[in-house]
């Protein structure tokens, strides 16, 4: 854990995870907040997410650690 970096979300990352959050609603698929700010964070970052959680799994052009 000694390469984990801390990122904050900015006012655009919380306005993105609204965003994504409705166009999912959309599309009958309900992910917690937490999840779509992490998700925003990581398409802004263009960076990896580790985690086995299935929500990850709705969200489009965000990479996953195998």
């Amino acid at each position: 854990m000694r390469l984990a970096h801390y990122f904050e979300p900015a006012w655009d990352d919380w306005r993105d995870a609204a965003t994504l959050g409705r166009e999912l609603a959309s599309k009958k698929q309900d992910i917690p907040l937490t999840d779509l700010v992490i998700a925003t964070l990581a398409l802004r970052l263009k960076a990896f997410v580790y985690s086995t959680d299935p929500h990850f799994d709705s969200i489009p052009d965000l990479k996953r650690f195998p």
